[in-house]
């Protein structure tokens, strides 16, 4: 009992400093009745670490929220979209037994192509919000490099 409260001194926060403090008190009404915590005293004991426990992962929780501590950062993927994309370009190479392609235009800069026209009725008929382009040519390097959508993050 002497070493846990050592080990609560030991951390520098106000609540482990009267959770060290209660135990101390504590202790001491028990030696000097017998040196053996009754199990009232335990019970009681165990229900206050409940609560502390409780009360610490709710401020914990808030600390998260506040901070945004937990979140990735930076622009949030479009798994749906690179997933359908990604069974197009599959399909594409299985059925027409070549690999994806986009090809860009070097006047106009414009990208066509029947894998892009593929993806472009695969993105229109399940109503996917995202660039068809973008979209289509990470499927053509996901294809390539045989990156499965388990293998994305």
């Amino acid at each position: 009992m002497h070493s846990a409260i050592d080990d609560l001194k030991h951390i520098d926060h106000p609540t482990t400093h009267f959770i060290a403090q209660e135990l101390i008190d504590q202790s001491a009404t028990d030696e000097v009745n017998t040196n053996i915590p009754s199990a009232e005293t335990l019970q009681a004991f165990a229900t206050t670490l409940a609560e502390y426990k409780s009360a610490l992962e709710q401020a914990n929780s808030n600390i998260q929220q506040q901070f945004d501590i937990g979140k990735k950062r930076g622009r949030p993927t479009n798994n749906e979209a690179r997933t359908i994309a990604w069974s197009c370009g599959a399909a594409f190479r299985d059925l027409a037994g070549r690999a994806p392609s986009v090809t860009t235009d070097p006047i106009t800069y414009e990208a066509s192509g029947p894998f892009l026209d593929f993806v472009a009725v695969a993105f229109d008929t399940f109503d996917v919000n995202g660039s068809v382009e973008t979209w289509a040519r990470q499927a053509v390097k996901d294809v390539k490099e045989e990156k499965f959508p388990a293998q994305w993050n």
